[in-house]
């Protein structure tokens, strides 16, 4: 994440840190239940064997220091059949929830947020200089509609409709590599539902460029 600010420890108890099997972080993640984690698919390109990955969870540092850390090993991966840029993860077994652990709420099926709607996105990935590097950030935006998204001089129609934009038009703060995968967020209620995975536009924030995210609501079922 660039710019913004280092979250408060375990304030996203859902977001988790996909990792290489000899434990190096790649990617993020969300936790939608005690044993399923949902991610980008480009982030499994490296290997079709569960044992290649590991999930970290509980934890607020990329060094994973943390006392309330709980890893799991990969039993399974479902990517999304017809290529699109969303995954599941199986873990071996359940992931103990508390405090530090918990899952994200899912979306009604093909709900769509409207635009201008302020989210939330957190990762460990690139900071590009901005601060916070080896401790989970956190930034927030709005959300816009597809069809500004998809103008010439923003995304030139790339964006579908299993996808979603968020960012500011003129750029400045994004998410950036090593965040792909993990959550975008948004509160409804008192609730954070999670609306977006991190999916592309990952040249980090350039003017007119936001970023491209997997609509969650697309894929409930």
């Amino acid at each position: 994440i660039l710019g913004d600010c280092v979250s408060k420890p375990h304030s996203w108890p859902w977001q988790i840190s996909l990792r290489t099997s000899t434990g190096i972080h790649f990617c993020g993640g969300t936790l939608i239940d005690a044993e399923w984690v949902l991610t980008a698919a480009h982030c499994l390109e490296r290997s079709k064997q569960p044992s290649s990955y590991k999930i970290y969870l509980g934890i607020h540092s990329e060094k994973a220091t943390e006392a309330s850390k709980q890893v799991r090993d990969v039993e399974k991966l479902i990517l999304e059949p017809s290529g699109k840029d969303i995954a599941l993860l199986k873990l071996s077994k359940p992931a103990l929830l508390n405090d530090k652990v918990l899952p994200a709420c899912l979306p009604d099926k093909d709900y769509i947020v409207p635009g201008n709607t302020e989210y939330h996105v957190t990762g460990w990935g690139e900071t590009q200089g901005t601060g916070g590097e080896g401790f989970l950030k956190e930034t927030g935006f709005p959300v816009i509609e597809n069809k500004i998204c998809n103008r010439p001089a923003y995304l030139n129609g790339r964006v579908k409709d299993h996808e979603m934009c968020a960012g500011y038009i003129e750029g400045g703060t994004d998410s950036c590599q090593g965040d792909s995968g993990g959550p975008l967020v948004c509160l409804s209620q008192s609730t954070f539902i999670l609306q977006g995975v991190t999916s592309w536009g990952l040249g980090c924030p350039n003017a007119m460029k936001p970023g491209v995210y997997a609509r969650v609501s697309k894929f409930i079922d």
